[in-house]
């Protein structure tokens, strides 16, 4: 069973696998359209089964992530332009992270903090260190960070702040300052290198995607065997390594590599009207929320054959917040890499359909979203098509909410599964109970 996770995590995922049944009922060649897309898993098995795909996310990381789970470039230009990227950004890391102990250099692969203070050092080859690690770093060496990682705070407009806040509200405290000037300079190398070479899309977002896989993991809040799991909030542990981020996109080339050796890849458009009179595209891949998506597609006369998709449930992830750290940081590089094909929000918020009480959205206007976004998609399905709705919400009565939603919109009730799976515990969930997701068949109502 493929998952996507193997390549890059990201929050809410669902094994694409858990469609199989109703994708394959569906004729070879459908039109499927995932009006929530994220990391691209619903769309990945639809590809896999023989299905053309049409993917939206608002979220710029869910992007660049399905993007390069998804896309069929040329591995052997993206690791030259990438070695070419490592290489210049080589130097200074290699001065901020060796050390010099009994007359030996030692490149390190990550330091150990405890209460603010240095403790020990692990180099690439395994070796622990112990020392009075020096961690005043030359002044020289500063480069100040993209203007919108320095400016970053953890709040909305009206002054609330990030219901995932815990430890600062300024971005760039999640970040020792020797790794925050190497995220700054591999930054500024990379959109040189994309406007220089003047890079193709297919290969500079994998590129923007391998940059924004170790952000997380280059902060302040990694810790020692904790994996590469995004965070549930912004707090920084008392105890937490800082990882050298050279080492982290090396990595991170090595999984895109095995990625792309293992699972084929396929023709990705980013243009609609191309989409819609070349079938020699698999698949568009939309930036922008889906009400937006559904009005091109509508002015294109485009309609879906099936709508498979996985909304946002309730409050549990705060997709906006948990990726506005990474997303403050890769936002100019998108733009470039895109070339002005969308609009990109690091600030998407409004658009987002989640309950979040620090900006008073709560349970009924989530639903009134959803049901907005719903009701317009209604009309870019075909006659005979199908709605498979993926919920992840242990509460019954939200459930029944939902579902009489729909049944008002149109949509007529034809079945419902239960799946278990396998799910990591975040936020209050009750996890012997967070295990189950209901599936939801839907045909239109003719009546």
């Amino acid at each position: 069973m493929t998952t996507t996770r193997a390549l890059f995590r990201y929050w809410g995922s669902k094994p694409g696998y858990l469609v199989s049944d109703y994708l394959l009922r569906l004729p070879k060649n459908s039109l499927i359209l995932d009006l929530f897309g994220g990391s691209g898993s619903i769309v990945f098995q639809a590809l896999s089964l023989g299905h053309r795909c049409i993917y939206a996310d608002v979220n710029p990381y869910a992007f660049v992530t399905a993007y390069t789970i998804l896309s069929d470039f040329d591995v052997s230009e993206f690791v030259t332009y990438a070695e070419m990227l490592l290489k210049k950004v080589y130097n200074l890391t290699y001065r901020l992270y060796t050390v010099r102990l009994n007359g030996k250099k030692s490149l390190i692969k990550y330091f150990k903090w405890i209460d603010d203070k240095i403790k020990c050092a692990v180099t690439v080859d395994g070796e622990e260190i112990c020392s009075n690690f020096n961690v005043e770093l030359p002044n020289n060496l500063w480069i100040s960070p993209p203007r919108r990682v320095a400016t970053a705070v953890l709040k909305y407009s009206n002054g609330a702040p990030f219901d995932k806040m815990r430890y600062s509200e300024r971005l760039t405290d999640f970040f020792t300052f020797r790794n925050l000037v190497i995220l700054s300079y591999i930054h500024r190398e990379m959109k040189k290198l994309i406007r220089k070479y003047k890079l193709k899309s297919e290969v500079s977002i994998p590129l923007v995607a391998i940059f924004a896989s170790i952000i997380f993991s280059a902060s302040k809040m990694a810790r020692e065997g904790a994996g590469s799991w995004g965070i549930n909030s912004y707090w920084v542990p008392r105890s937490f390594i800082e990882k050298n981020p050279i080492e982290l996109m090396r990595n991170s080339i090595k999984r895109v590599i095995r990625w792309k050796n293992k699972y084929r890849g396929y023709t990705i458009c980013l243009d609609i009207n191309e989409f819609k009179h070349r079938n020699y595209y698999e698949a568009l891949l939309f930036l922008g929320s889906a009400p937006t998506l559904i009005k091109k597609l509508s002015e294109h006369d485009i309609k879906a054959d099936a709508i498979v998709t996985d909304p946002p449930f309730l409050d549990e992830v705060q997709y906006f917040e948990l990726s506005y750290i990474i997303n403050v940081w890769i936002h100019d590089l998108l733009k470039v890499a895109l070339k002005g094909r969308f609009k990109v929000y690091s600030k998407f918020y409004n658009m987002e359909i989640v309950v979040n009480r620090r900006r008073g959205i709560d349970e009924s206007k989530y639903i009134e979203k959803l049901r907005k976004t719903l009701r317009l998609a209604r009309g870019v399905l075909r006659s005979s098509g199908e709605l498979i709705l993926l919920f992840h919400e242990e509460e019954a009565q939200m459930h029944r909410r939902i579902l009489s939603v729909l049944t008002d919109l149109g949509y007529k009730l034809v079945n419902a599964d239960r799946k278990c799976m396998m799910q990591r515990h975040v936020g209050d969930r009750d996890i012997s109970r967070g295990r189950e997701l209901r599936i939801y068949r839907f045909i239109l109502n003719r009546t």
